[in-house]
């Protein structure tokens, strides 16, 4: 099977080596007695068994393959230009899909049978079933069956631990879920718990128990509601099954991130909106998986996920997934590559970290016209046709954002870095609003409490008291009356306290945090000032360290660092490139784009796109090596890059270095 797989013949007798040379100790009162030596090689739970399973199911499949190929048996098709589905495969289970005729059932007896006798391998009939459709005759079911030799079921109950076939009453089929939280958290109830170590079993485990079953199925509300109940009970119960305590904050404010006074607990309902969608995230950009094809043959056959309809008689899973592309609306966009799958007037395309789209009103007669329309021959932005087409405004958004005629476009999530969606963002995304809304007024130092090197305890007593929720006298006297009005000091107050009646290190620490807030404010205002952009400096130096040449430019309407870094790189490959240079080490002190320039992982970013850019003119170049240094081992390049802003100091050296980095390369 492994030559068959086109594995090399020397990896194969090193992998039969490990096979054969098996042996196990054994061990008497901790010494050991002797030794055994296999005779069917591996036992199950060695690290190399599963590997060589899959290996050996690779041929099961093949057999399958061929009998559909030849007409032996035939798959199951959801939809009209579906795939045929002959069988699934999930480590040691499998799922196979034939018409209930004898004819196929006997030649799916033989693949089973030439498959045991191949691999050594036998099937457990006992532990299997067979489901048939409702439409099936008695009779056919009943020689199938025994042709097989594996009984009739209804259904195959919970398959990897969520239930196949669901019926009308979701609450009942998802009341599995209820009943393992309400068992594990009866666990916990009569031990001796701190409010941290309650924090610490709600996040870990009793929240994570659905979260398989969150990621494929919508949970009803009331299942969620229910859940969200139980969890809110044992956070505020005293101890017992019967002590159900005062709860002093909603579930709702408690499941505000604890940088806005929550303790950072997930809502359900949004937290399966935002696993639902990854899966939908998953139809996007893999769009020849199994999955994908299936449900694009079924529901949204002419369009694409993002504009797919609900359909009639949709199925369940369908359902949940669909709904979860609610999330994807909030932050999907279009990453621009040669622009001929993307319309101009469709979704957005702009480069930059939130969700920009185009002022420009659509022009009735292109509204179909694709980004492709806009570029050149060369493949650039067609500087004439944009201002003619579209404000001015929109101009300079659509100048900075990166095209390729290489790469073809695809979608991208806006706010992650690698343009990739990911639960965590999606979740942000869709409680952002309500957490806002519901932040903590008066105390606002919830970084400092929570970061403090402090027993958690001590902090969750802080935090109550931050939140004036302690059960104190008037706090039980007021609890079902007005909320409270004591007021709190202004910052004159505030920086009396620190800086006169604190301790030393307080106040340097206030200090340090005053000087950065105020570092960052002037940042702010005069970027503001300037406008947006971004200044590059290129030093071109030999093995000993030589000044061979410089060169300085300006990356207009471009204010992330890392698409800044990802552009600058772009533009000394292409200088160097027109130097004929070909052997190159390239240093940076961004280690996101060392990182992505070595890696094969996927980008689906706009700053991918441009890495991807950099990869292609480095594999023209011959050898171009990308390596990460430390900033103050690139202190020639920002010294060139800060005078840039100067246009006496732009452009470009060779052999004599500029004024403005002679003294530092002295220096080094």
């Amino acid at each position: 099977m492994l030559r068959a797989l086109g594995f090399g013949g020397d990896w194969v007798n090193l992998l039969m080596l490990c096979v054969n040379s098996v042996s196990y100790s054994i061990l008497v009162n901790g010494e050991v007695a002797g030794q055994v030596r296999p005779t069917r090689g591996i036992r199950h739970g060695d690290p190399l068994s599963p590997y060589l399973f899959i290996i050996c199911a690779e041929g099961f499949s093949t057999l399958l393959q061929m009998a559909e190929a030849c007409r032996d048996i035939h798959g199951v098709r959801v939809a009209r230009g579906a795939p045929a589905i002959t069988h699934l495969f999930f480590a040691d289970d499998s799922l196979l899909f034939f018409k209930a005729s004898e004819r196929e059932a006997l030649k799916v007896k033989e693949c089973l049978d030439v498959y045991s006798r191949a691999s050594g391998q036998l099937i457990n009939f006992e532990k299997s079933s067979a489901v048939y459709s409702s439409n099936t005759p008695s009779h056919v079911r009943a020689v199938v069956s025994e042709l097989i030799g594996v009984p009739e079921a209804a259904d195959l109950g919970r398959y990897l631990g969520l239930p196949s076939m669901l019926g009308r009453n979701k609450t009942a089929v998802f009341r599995y879920i209820e009943s393992n939280v309400r068992a594990r958290i009866g666990m916990w109830q009569n031990k001796l718990l701190s409010r941290a170590g309650k924090e610490v079993l709600l996040k870990s485990i009793a929240q994570a128990l659905p979260i398989f079953t969150m990621s494929v199925f919508l949970l009803p509300m009331r299942v969620c509601d229910t859940l969200e109940k139980l969890y809110n009970r044992f956070w505020w119960g005293g101890g017992g099954q019967d002590r159900r305590g005062i709860h002093w904050l909603s579930w709702g404010r408690m499941c505000i991130p604890k940088s806005r006074g929550g303790l950072g607990f997930k809502k359900l309902h949004e937290f399966t909106m935002a696993l639902l969608a990854k899966q939908g995230w998953r139809i996007l950009i893999n769009p020849e998986s199994l999955v994908s094809r299936l449900l694009k043959a079924r529901y949204f056959p002419t369009k694409d996920f993002m504009d797919a309809q609900l359909g009639c008689n949709p199925s369940f899973i369908w359902r949940s997934i669909h709904a979860g592309r609610k999330v994807l609306d909030l932050g999907v966009t279009r990453r621009v590559g040669d622009g001929m799958d993307t319309k101009i007037w469709g979704r957005g395309w702009l480069a930059g970290d939130s969700h920009v789209n185009l002022r420009t009103p659509c022009v009735e007669y292109l509204q179909d016209a694709r980004v492709h329309g806009l570029l050149d021959g060369q493949g650039q932005w067609d500087l004439s046709i944009l201002r003619d087409i579209f404000l001015e405004e929109d101009v300079p958004k659509i100048l900075a954002t990166p095209v390729s005629s290489q790469f073809r476009d695809s979608w991208r999530w806006v706010g992650d870095v690698r343009g990739c969606y990911t639960v965590k963002n999606g979740y942000r995304r869709l409680t952002e609003e309500a957490s806002s809304q519901n932040t903590a007024d008066g105390f606002q130092a919830w970084n400092a409490l929570w970061s403090a090197p402090i027993p958690p305890k001590v902090k969750n007593f802080l935090w109550r008291c931050a939140l004036n929720i302690l059960p104190v006298r008037d706090n039980l006297r007021i609890k079902m009356g007005s909320k409270n009005v004591l007021q709190g000091r202004n910052f004159f107050e505030f920086l009396s306290t620190v800086i006169g009646n604190a301790t030393v290190d307080v106040v340097m620490h206030a200090a340090a945090v005053l000087w950065i807030v105020w570092s960052t404010r002037n940042d702010v205002v005069w970027k503001a000032v300037f406008g947006a952009g971004a200044s590059f400096g290129i030093v071109v130096r030999d093995h000993g360290r030589r000044f061979i040449a410089a060169k300085s430019g300006w990356l207009n309407d471009v204010d992330d660092p890392y698409m800044a870094e990802a552009i600058g790189v772009r533009e000394a490959l292409t200088w160097l490139k027109a130097q004929d240079h070909s052997v190159i080490i390239l240093e940076s002190d961004c280690l996101n784009f060392c990182t992505a320039f070595n890696s094969v992982i996927s980008d689906f970013s706009y700053v991918g796109l441009v890495v991807k850019q950099c990869v292609s003119i480095a594999r023209d170049m011959g050898s171009v090596k990308v390596s990460h240094v430390k900033r103050s081992a690139n202190r020639v390049a920002h010294a060139l890059a800060r005078v840039t802003v100067s246009l006496s100091d732009s452009g470009v050296w060779y052999g004599i270095p500029p004024i403005c980095i002679e003294n530092v390369l002295t220096q080094e």
